[in-house]
């Protein structure tokens, strides 16, 4: 029998992993290869470049990764559930395990110091570094490549910059809680959530609470006040940013730093890929408004996130009205349908794809001309692309 979880696809989908029983005995099979028989097995992983897998193992009461069919050390308990880790460049490898009351974490085969609890290591976006929690005497703290930071009540998230070359993580002393940004503690708050980094790595902001309000601190600055803070947008090119706030019961989008226009509510916050245009789903008197460059739309029952072309000129949307779909492309409606998905641009930007149906036959409706081949559905997790700026498939 196949277990629950299984089959799993590698990233260049050439192989298929699936975890497996034989009588009593439990196994991984890669592309129909069976690998070594166990009391238990995990479901594996691939690494991101598919040339690697592990897994965990138990056999007698023992656990032990096993990492391109070669069992590690075995332990008295190996955590499944967010704890192995491949680094981006599928070179290293990394995970937690149990060492009698104790914990260690294991980086490239090298088991590091115990500690009372350890939590899930993870790896730089350019996998040189690798950082995990860890908890001695009631005191937690960050472990980066082995060394010891400061001592806190609590630490929570962490995360590095896209660049590799900064590090931030939550902490709570005492009822206190901070930003500890490159080694530096931040202004002190009732509760922060996770560092949110600029594309360029050079701009940290995050989410504070600030008793009964909310406040997004950017680079160390502390903003105004808002019964609540939604989504931070930064555009591609790291020089722009949207905040969608709420306060006095209605909701707005600073840009920029500049105030908009009041809605009921606000979502998804995108900017183009030149960093020029944004976009915003806003909701006014029980309609749905796309608020494009600050500008509403037209209203409708209910609309999809933007799409913006690879060229920025152009932006798509899916719009629902009086139970009827249809692919909003640069302002204009196409023709109303039953239903619709997967709107694309070509990679020139020019041509516009979609997925149509009419009476539960689904079709392609190319640059508004349908297509006469009708299916009756898509398989999960399918798309529709462009292979080229006049061919696609789905």
């Amino acid at each position: 029998s196949i277990a629950q979880g299984t089959p799993i696809f590698s990233p260049d989908s050439k192989q298929i992993a699936y975890k497996a029983k034989n009588g009593i005995k439990w196994l991984i099979v890669n592309n129909s290869k069976e690998q070594k028989r166990y009391d238990n097995v995990s479901v594996p992983m691939f690494s991101h470049d598919s040339r690697h897998m592990m897994y965990v193992a138990e056999e007698g009461g023992r656990y032990f990764v096993v990492l391109d069919g070669k069992e590690q050390k075995n332990y008295d308990g190996v955590p499944q559930k967010s704890n192995m880790r491949f680094s981006e460049d599928s070179k290293r490898h990394a995970y937690g395990a149990i060492k009698g009351r104790k914990m260690v974490v294991v980086v490239d085969g090298e088991e590091g110091r115990e500690y009372d609890q350890v939590s899930y290591p993870i790896f730089s976006p350019d996998s040189k570094q690798v950082v995990y929690p860890a908890i001695r005497d009631g005191k937690w703290f960050i472990i980066h490549d082995g060394k010891e930071k400061p001592e806190y009540d609590m630490v929570g998230a962490f995360r590095f910059s896209p660049d590799s070359s900064r590090f931030a993580y939550s902490a709570k002393l005492g009822d206190k809680a901070f930003m500890v940004v490159d080694g530096k503690e931040g202004p002190k708050f009732t509760n922060v959530a996770a560092p949110i980094f600029s594309p360029d790595s050079k701009q940290v902001s995050y989410l504070a609470i600030d008793g009964d309000n909310m406040r997004m601190v950017m680079d160390g600055k502390v903003g105004d006040k808002y019964d609540e803070i939604r989504d931070l947008c930064f555009s591609p090119d790291s020089s722009h940013t949207i905040l969608t706030v709420k306060k006095d019961g209605k909701w707005s989008a600073i840009v920029d730093g500049k105030r908009g226009a009041m809605y009921d509510e606000i979502f998804m916050p995108v900017y183009s890929p030149d960093s020029k245009h944004y976009a915003y789903i806003a909701t006014k008197d029980g309609s749905w408004i796309m608020v494009y460059d600050g500008k509403d739309g037209e209203g409708y029952d209910f609309i999809t996130i933007a799409q913006f072309s690879a060229d920025s000129r152009r932006m798509i949307y899916m719009a629902k009205k009086d139970e009827k779909w249809m692919v909003v492309t640069d302002g204009k409606e196409s023709r109303k349908y039953d239903g619709v998905a997967l709107p694309v641009f070509s990679p020139d930007s020019k041509r516009i794809a979609f997925a149509a149906t009419i009476a539960k036959q689904w079709f392609v409706v190319v640059d508004g001309v349908e297509g006469k081949e009708k299916f009756p559905g898509f398989m999960k997790d399918s798309d529709l692309r462009f292979d080229s700026n006049n061919s696609f498939h789905v």
